[in-house]
């Protein structure tokens, strides 16, 4: 018989306060839909209740503990909808718009967006940022989770939006592409203002925070 622990039971032991039971449950079910979504297309390998857990909710539990998600956010390549939707639930004041230029992926993201009960809040843009009009990307936060390294992020967002801060999920290997990024002719307009390092299944992780200087 399996000890491994349930995802209703990590989350309840993470997630508590007011609106946690409703949090939970909707943590639960976007799960379920995933699961199904991936039986349609390939959303993600980390499928098991507490890779589940570990792989996706973990990071968007430490962007909220240390007071990163915002009023208005945004999600570049939010693929299955991490972190935008998990930090959406989380976060039942914040407002999110969703960006993946992979139709078939903002397809899934707005069902679940509806099936969530989250459509007053979230908005899916099937299209690549910079191509979306700066009105629709009014946001001071953008967050992005493997979609590609800081210069190319920055080349996509340099002149989107009225960002100020960019939030990247990153690994072991972050300070080499940070140093590649210092030597990019885009080195003068990012500083580094966090970097929060831990650990998670014996996995090495980064989330770091970059402000806009110009």
């Amino acid at each position: 018989m399996s000890t491994q622990p349930r995802l209703n039971e990590l989350l309840v032991e993470s997630i508590q306060g007011q609106g946690a039971d409703e949090k939970i449950q909707r943590l639960l079910k976007f799960r379920e839909l995933v699961l199904a979504g991936n039986q349609v297309q390939n959303l993600t390998r980390i499928v098991s209740e507490e890779d589940f857990f570990f792989g996706h909710i973990l990071d968007c539990l430490k962007i909220q503990e240390l007071g990163w998600i915002q009023e208005q956010n945004i999600d570049l390549g939010t693929g299955m909808g991490v972190p935008g939707l998990i930090c959406a639930i989380l976060e039942p004041t914040s407002r999110w718009i969703l960006v993946d230029s992979e139709k078939k992926k903002a397809a899934f993201v707005a069902e679940a967006t509806e099936q969530l009960g989250l459509g007053q809040r979230v908005e899916v843009f099937s299209d690549r940022i910079e191509s979306l009009s700066h009105a629709k990307l009014k946001s001071s936060v953008i967050f992005s989770r493997a979609v590609g390294k800081v210069d190319k992020i920055y080349g996509w967002i340099e002149k989107c939006s009225t960002w100020n801060s960019l939030v990247l999920f990153k690994g072991p290997n972050w300070q080499e592409e940070w140093k590649e990024f210092q030597s990019h002719k885009f080195k003068s307009p990012l500083r580094i203002q966090d970097r929060i390092e831990y650990s998670a299944q014996e996995k090495n992780r980064v989330l770091v925070r970059l402000t806009r200087t110009q």
